[in-house]
């Protein structure tokens, strides 16, 4: 895993509480019981933490992690 995926994945873990060994950075995050409003919280928190905006609906639970990393790079993050 990427270093921002191994990120997403602690942040997932210690805030909503997903086993990190559920965590795949290929599969959308439904399928380790992310859904709407979890994803609504995960994109104001990266909002926050990376400076940078997001659209409402730009981050979903069908998405995977890889797929919300191209995204926040997208709108100017300097991730990993």
């Amino acid at each position: 895993m990427t270093t921002f995926v191994q990120d997403l994945a602690t942040i997932l873990s210690d805030r909503f509480g997903v086993p990190t060994e559920e965590f795949a950075e290929d599969r959308p995050m439904t399928e380790f019981g992310i859904d709407s409003l979890v994803a609504v919280e995960l994109a104001l928190f990266l909002q926050k933490s990376l400076g940078i905006e997001l659209a409402p609906g730009d981050i979903s639970a069908e998405q995977t992690p890889l797929e919300i990393k191209a995204l926040v790079r997208s709108k100017g993050a300097d991730v990993q």
